[in-house]
């Protein structure tokens, strides 16, 4: 379902969880060991431009990585009856975040649609085993009479509580004093890295600026290397050994400076529209 945002935080308990869980059996490791070895339509801006996620800046470091280790597990390939790849991360028992867009709308409009997430998504299957997947029951997002990058976020419940055995990721609200300081750190699987058959990540990326509205909806605004297959992927930070979402990646925008220049970001969309959302689904889908 799409709900409106004054819906959304109206059904969220206040003090529900907002942290992550790690599995007494799981290492945790502050980075990944590496691997040797699109959209109908595009979303818009608060301002009305529209976005696609397709920028690089300088070489491209995302880099491939093959581990299963607490949290780099946690992030899955995303599979849905509208023909879209993109990328989703555990936040729940049977929670995933993803962008609103990699949400099956037409299918769902349709009255016939699927979505399957594959934790640590690995050539073809999970590196966990090739039966840890798991297809979505529900999905709620935004309704923004149209498709707005502040908002494209979604959360989804699973049929199969991967959070429980996996451990899954927290999330948080974004302060805008930490612009410039590489506290953020990307996971995905873009098609221009390995295909989008391998994980890829990139860290120590810093938000550049921010746009938000009146309903919690919030464009973080970054030089992080985004490409299709991307979209949905967490834009995580850690909280003293916690590791949260920010937000999700939704696309690029073209920033105009007075009086000629143009400013290329990328965009991930956050903010306590996300938190909310987030919120909604550990409130209303726990286990």
């Amino acid at each position: 379902m799409r709900e409106l945002p004054e819906k959304i935080v109206s059904e969220v308990d206040p003090q529900v969880s907002f942290t992550g869980f790690r599995p007494e059996w799981a290492h945790s490791f502050y980075a990944p060991r590496l691997d040797i070895g699109e959209y109908e339509r595009p979303m818009r801006r608060f301002n009305g431009r529209p976005v696609k996620p397709l920028y690089i800046f300088g070489a491209d470091n995302r880099i491939a990585y093959k581990d299963t280790t607490w949290p780099w597990g946690l992030v899955g390939k995303v599979f849905n009856s509208d023909g879209k790849m993109g990328t989703g991360a555990l936040i729940g028992k049977r929670l995933i975040a993803t962008a609103g867009h990699m949400l099956p709308w037409n299918s769902i409009a349709a009255g016939s649609w699927w979505m399957r997430f594959v934790p640590a998504y690995y050539n073809g299957v999970s590196l966990f085993g090739s039966s840890v997947y798991s297809y979505v029951s529900d999905c709620k997002g935004y309704n923004t009479s149209g498709d707005v990058t502040g908002y494209d976020f979604g959360v989804c419940r699973l049929y199969t509580p991967l959070g429980n055995s996996l451990g899954y990721f927290g999330y948080n609200g974004y302060d805008d004093d930490w612009e410039d300081d590489p506290y953020w750190t990307l996971l995905g699987y873009p098609s221009a890295v390995a295909a989008g058959q391998k994980p890829s990540y990139q860290t120590s990326i810093s938000v550049i600026d921010d746009d938000g509205d009146s309903n919690g909806g919030l464009e973080i605004e970054s030089e992080a290397d985004v490409t299709p297959g991307n979209s949905g992927g967490p834009f995580f930070g850690w909280w003293n050994g916690d590791p949260r979402l920010i937000g999700v990646i939704s696309g690029e925008e073209e920033e105009y400076s007075f009086p000629f220049s143009i400013d290329k970001v990328n965009v991930a969309a956050g903010g306590s529209g996300f938190t909310n959302l987030m919120a909604w689904g550990r409130t209303h889908w726990p286990v």
